[in-house]
């Protein structure tokens, strides 16, 4: 079988949540013996330029197709976006050279599966219905739509609240009239699930997380400091990081005035370490962030928005550190983990279950063994792939 990944961003460096779920996902194919093109979209947010990547040396079996875009937003191209119906990202993400380069790949391979990674890459379907004969998988990454109506709940201001609003329920209607014209949705989160079997058959549409080679657990950190890795550009971090620092932190300082809390992550706001609180270190992006999360002993993931299975999340679980997150966090994660982290939708309640756990420390640390069992087990590569495997049979990909 022959399938063409089309992705917005190139799968190395595998460093954030979406590479490592591109990179796995052409993994999983090539372990299945499928021939894989992958056509990948380089942005000046993503500018990664595949050959650049040591990682690319071992994939010389896939062939790399890269087109330039510039998706960057724009103050008056937003607003002008206001006069029509369409998505202002999805306007964004569809781009003539994409489109051209998309159809060339069409005409000079006969491929058998086109998979489309993310709502943005649905703008192609027209021309893959034009071009080829393919069987079509849309992987959801997670709902769009979801993430902004979120994040428009959080927004203090009256007027981006309700440009956000909008920019929600057009994404929401997209992805709504898009899902019909795919032949199969493979969903990373199985929360998600049951929101596309509102609208598409039940047949279609199946649950696929991202898997993982895990190292071993290391011992727990003497010391229960706290730890937050994440893009620092991506609204929803930004965002929970900055209410978590300003509501739950000082909580927790009230008991524990010495408690230390660790900030890793890109394109950080301008000024952001101006802002932050006592006890708050501000590192930057960092080049090895196994050896940050080895080195520090509880992980926060305190998202109020955002969708899918989060990556960073099931990292932490899998090394046996210790979670507090939200609600929001536990999405797309497999059942029963609950009785083992700390999920708290109320600020107040985080921070004091997060002193109680710095001072019972290390405690907490034996439950997330508990833990990162139940991770290892049910997101290994091993167990992803048997899943992968009964899905294209049900589908007859296989």
């Amino acid at each position: 079988m022959r399938i063409l990944l089309v992705t917005k961003k190139s799968p190395f460096p595998s460093r954030d949540g979406e590479a490592i779920a591109l990179r796995n996902m052409m993994d999983q194919y090539l372990m299945l013996g499928w021939q894989v093109d992958m056509l990948c979209m380089i942005t000046p947010k993503h500018p990664y330029r595949i050959a650049d990547q040591p990682e690319q040396a071992t994939y010389n079996m896939v062939r790399f197709t890269e087109v330039y875009a510039d998706t960057s937003p724009g103050k008056w191209s937003g607003l002008l976006n206001l006069l029509g119906k369409w998505s202002y990202h999805m306007q964004r993400f569809d781009q003539p050279a994409f489109r051209q380069a998309l159809a060339v790949l069409l005409q000079e391979r006969n491929y058998d599966v086109v998979q489309l990674e993310g709502l943005f890459m649905l703008n192609y379907l027209s021309v893959i219905r034009l071009k080829s004969s393919a069987r079509i998988i849309y992987r959801s990454h997670n709902i769009e739509g979801n993430i902004w109506k979120r994040l428009a709940m959080q927004e203090a201001g009256i007027w981006k609240k309700w440009y956000l609003r909008i920019q929600a329920d057009r994404l929401l209607e997209a992805e709504r009239h898009l899902q019909d014209q795919v032949d199969f949705i493979l969903s990373i989160s199985v929360s998600d699930v049951s929101a596309y079997r509102q609208y598409s058959p039940k047949e279609k549409i199946a649950y696929l997380p991202t898997g993982f080679d895990f190292p071993e657990p290391g011992p727990p950190p003497t010391r229960p400091d706290i730890y937050f890795i994440g893009a620092l550009d991506w609204m929803p971090n930004i965002q929970g990081l900055r209410r978590f620092l300003q509501e739950a932190w000082p909580v927790v300082l009230e008991t524990h005035p010495d408690a230390k809390l660790y900030v890793a992550g890109r394109h950080a706001p301008v000024r952001f370490e101006e802002e932050l609180p006592d006890g708050v270190s501000y590192l930057g992006e960092i080049e090895d962030a196994s050896r940050f999360v080895h080195d520090h002993a509880i992980c926060i993931v305190p998202l109020w928005a955002g969708s899918g299975l989060k990556i960073k999340i099931v990292e932490a679980l899998a090394t046996g550190k210790p979670l507090v997150t939200t609600p929001v966090g536990m999405e797309g994660l497999p059942s029963g983990l609950e009785e083992f982290v700390i999920v708290e939708q109320d600020t107040g309640k985080m921070a004091r279950r997060l002193a109680g756990w710095i001072t019972d420390w290390p405690v907490p640390a034996e439950m997330a063994g508990r833990a990162s069992q139940l991770v290892r087990h049910s997101l290994s590569n091993e167990a992803v792939q048997g899943q992968l495997k009964t899905i294209l049979r049900q589908w007859n990909l296989a």
